[in-house]
């Protein structure tokens, strides 16, 4: 039983910051006692007609190199993950919420509610040890806006560009 596979930890990020379509919004790593990952990314485009966004999902697995794994054990061990000194509040940006997890199942370690890790050096340590593939935040690795999409998106864009210029044009 002590060999079995479980979550060792979960991070998610979340892109708080202006989105257009293609833009990432949430990274969520899951990551497992025997080095193997997965990567969930997702990603925003808009609907046809419509101003609601519709998501896209983008998945990765692989497996950490033992050296890296090996850190990023030790990392979830230390402690405080959060610096109760510090008073950082999340508004725009990127924000975080991480979770390590015992054999059973049950949350070992949290890093509390989904806020900024800027200045924690415990939560930054983690989140520098988890794996990157290079294309979890680059739209090159998602191809579902299709080209009526992009042109509603332009369109969408012009008509707000010209509503900008006629009310410039009315307060001369």
């Amino acid at each position: 039983m002590a060999n079995k596979r479980h979550r060792l930890i979960k991070a998610v990020e979340h892109n708080w910051g202006l989105m257009r379509p293609g833009d990432w919004s949430k990274v969520e790593w899951r990551i497992f006692t025997d080095g193997s990952y997965e990567t969930i990314t997702t990603f925003h485009t808009f609907v046809e007609r419509k101003e609601r966004a519709k998501r896209v999902r983008k998945r990765a697995i692989g497996q950490m190199e033992k050296k890296l794994f090996s850190r990023l054990r030790k990392a979830l061990k230390c402690n405080p993950w959060r610096d109760p000194a510090l008073m950082v509040h999340a508004c725009d940006g990127e924000a975080w919420m991480i979770e390590s997890y015992r054999a059973d199942g049950s949350v070992d370690k949290t890093s509390g509610r989904l806020d900024y890790i800027y200045g924690h050096r415990n939560l930054e340590a983690i989140v520098d040890l988890l794996p990157k593939d290079g294309n979890q935040y680059g739209s090159s690795a998602y191809y579902d806006i299709d080209r009526k999409e992009e042109s509603i998106f332009r369109r969408l864009l012009n008509r707000i560009r010209e509503k900008i210029k006629s009310v410039a044009q009315i307060d001369k």
